[in-house]
């Protein structure tokens, strides 16, 4: 028996346009995104500093018995958690940028690749959300047990 039905949609030959309205509308959300990228490399220039301002500290200072972990290991962890935070933020800035050019060029092509920054951005966003969320499960299940094991047995 064969099979009558066409391969190609109807949907394979229609083209999205923009209307001026849509276009005020992108540029507005490219210039916030421009902003918040901007307050995000602001916010990670300060955590590269004290990342580092803890890795000098540690490297100076003798072992301290009242912090269970050394300021350089803190450092260290804060510097790499400043580095995976970089991700989403220069996708952001990325987009920002694209969109304002797509838009002032009458480019598709890069119009499609600030879209593919942002679909990056919240890509990021929701994989640290979810890690986030993995985290408050451990540190509960970690108090939990700390709580059990130092109230005796009685939670």
């Amino acid at each position: 028996m064969e099979n009558n039905y066409s391969t190609t949609s109807s949907f394979d030959s229609f083209e999205l346009q923009l209307t001026p309205e849509a276009q005020e509308h992108l540029k507005g959300a490219a210039n916030w995104s421009l902003f918040l990228s901007i307050l995000g490399f602001i916010i990670l220039g300060l955590g590269l500093l004290g990342s580092l301002m803890l890795i000098a500290g540690g490297a100076a200072s003798s072992s301290n018995a009242m912090i269970p972990v050394p300021l350089f290991a803190m450092g260290l962890g804060s510097l790499i958690f400043n580095a995976i935070g970089a991700i989403p933020v220069v996708l952001l800035f990325r987009f920002a940028n694209t969109v304002k050019r797509a838009i002032s060029e009458v480019n598709t092509q890069a119009l499609t690749t600030a879209f593919k920054s942002l679909k990056g951005h919240y890509m990021a966003i929701g994989i640290y959300i979810i890690l986030a969320i993995a985290s408050y499960i451990g540190l509960i299940i970690y108090l939990i047990t700390v709580a059990s094991a130092f109230g005796g047995g009685r939670f």
